[in-house]
């Protein structure tokens, strides 16, 4: 049977999406090379092997605000339109990130980074309006950008924040070592670079967006002409209950273990570059995790763009939704053999025999990484399949509220599991190490979850799900409505 031929995409109405989703990566990202300095310079613990404890939350507060108002950002868009949604969101990025450069107290910080996560639905309003601008022959190819925007973005952020901050001493002879505020406030330029970026796009999406409604108009008129056709009655938005068919549902609940190991990866990974190899770390420097972050974004970005239409079309999204999430298994125990080798010898690392055993599992940790990142091009895909377009605000605002209830929990939780089993970590006075099996607490966890979204993966279902739609369209065949 042949193929139909894929419908051109509207790249200048996706690449404002695209950028609009760039500005949550960023600001999210931004604060984790410096979190950790950040967190003893508030006072809040004198050791180093305890920052897990508090960076964990702070980072988890943007997620934990954001999924007690996404949905209702998703069900707002369907009713108003995607576009005044996705300008107020990032409005709100750009307020308050500025708010998180200028805290000088705890409680400054956590309100800023809640407020942001509050204010902000954007992504799942996102996935809406582009699947609202694809079709079946080309949403893959439109898809497949998003991970890659993610990764650029968690590429940007950590670089912005790792060469930005603490500007009065590290641009000696410049301006900002001759301004005190900077001093004063050693986080505000890289959370003003994050900010301004927000605030860009904001203007750029309100002087450009056209966004293609999912709804009746309400300019539609109530009377028609006796021999035209009666206009389409109001349509009801789905309620809650009858949205969650079974396979929205295990799709949904796929998307939370990814989002699981996800967040966990990124919580754990400035963690796991800047603690001390005493607690379990590789005693890296900020500017040097920024850099390390931000090239392996960017090449990871290069990799989807080039790799992932070409695999979609030969495997399909559930093949290569299986075979990329088994990367995720294989990144722990590369984890686990970096740090092994770095804390053979008490001094430096990097100045010793395995330096270069060290920086090559680091990279491979970072090549695993980019191969699991195919999994989100096909999970949108999934998600976006298995609802009705007149619901995809809610569905997406659903699978979003999901996904970021977990990574609310997921930062703190897992960097509190990495300060827990670091404070089991033994060394001998002989080359090598007693690690008590405590110690190995977190990479155990870690790997379950890893497992679990493999399985979890297997009960995935391809094509479009037409009959699942609970609200009927114009035209829908009877037995496909009562399908599922």
């Amino acid at each position: 049977m042949a193929q139909s031929p894929r419908t051109p995409l509207p790249w200048g109405q996706l690449a404002l999406l695209y950028l609009v989703q760039l500005a949550e990566p960023i600001t999210s990202m931004v604060i984790y090379p410096f979190i950790a300095r950040l967190i003893l310079e508030l006072g809040l613990t004198t050791d180093p092997a305890r920052t897990g404890y508090f960076a964990g939350f702070i980072e988890s507060l943007f997620f934990a605000t954001e999924a007690l108002c996404v949905f209702r950002w998703g069900r707002l868009s369907d009713r108003i339109g995607r576009k005044k949604v996705l300008i107020g969101g990032l409005g709100a990025l750009a307020i308050s990130m500025l708010g998180f450069g200028l805290s000088k107290r705890f409680w400054m910080v956590v309100t800023s980074r809640a407020l942001a996560g509050a204010l902000n639905g954007n992504i799942g309003v996102i996935k809406s309006a582009m699947a609202e601008l694809t079709d079946e022959s080309n949403m893959a190819t439109a898809f497949a950008f998003m991970p890659i925007v993610w990764s650029l973005g968690s590429s940007i952020g950590p670089f912005i924040g790792g060469s930005l901050a603490h500007p009065y001493e590290r641009f000696p002879g410049t301006i900002f070592s001759r301004w005190t505020f900077f001093r004063e406030f050693p986080y505000f330029l890289p959370c003003a670079t994050a900010a301004a970026f927000s605030a860009i796009i904001a203007l750029a999406t309100a002087l450009w967006f056209s966004e293609k409604s999912s709804a009746p108009s309400e300019s539609t008129p109530l009377l028609g002409t006796q021999s035209g056709p009666q206009p389409l009655a109001p349509i009801e938005p789905p309620t809650l209950r009858s949205l969650m068919t079974p396979r929205l549902m295990a799709t949904v609940a796929t998307y939370v273990l990814l989002a699981l190991n996800d967040i966990a990866y990124l919580a754990l990974l400035p963690l796991f570059m800047s603690t001390p190899t005493t607690a379990g770390g590789l005693n890296l420097e900020p500017n040097v995790i920024g850099l390390w972050m931000g090239a392996a974004g960017a090449l990871g970005g290069l990799v989807q763009v080039l790799l992932f239409p070409r695999l979609h079309r030969a495997y399909g999204e559930k093949r290569l939704f299986l075979l990329s999430s088994c990367a995720f298994p294989c990144i722990w125990p590369t984890w686990f053999a970096t740090w092994n080798f770095a804390a053979q010898s008490d001094s430096d690392w990097r100045q010793t025999d395995n330096a270069r055993t060290v920086w090559a599992l680091l990279v491979l940790g970072f090549v695993l990484y980019t191969l699991g990142q195919f999994t989100f091009a096909c999970i949108f895909i999934f998600i976006s399949n298995a609802a009705p377009r007149s619901s995809l605000g809610a569905a997406n605002g659903v699978s979003q509220t999901c996904a970021s209830i977990i990574r609310a929990v997921g930062p703190a939780t897992m960097t509190s599991l990495w300060a827990w089993s670091a404070g089991w970590l033994a060394y001998t006075d002989a080359p090598g190490r007693v690690v008590a099996p405590a110690a190995l607490t977190v990479y155990a966890v870690l790997e379950l979850v890893s497992v679990a979204l493999i399985v979890s993966g297997t009960f995935l279902r391809e094509g479009k799900a037409e009959g699942s739609a609970v609200v009927p369209l114009p035209g829908a065949d009877a037995d496909e409505e009562r399908s599922l």
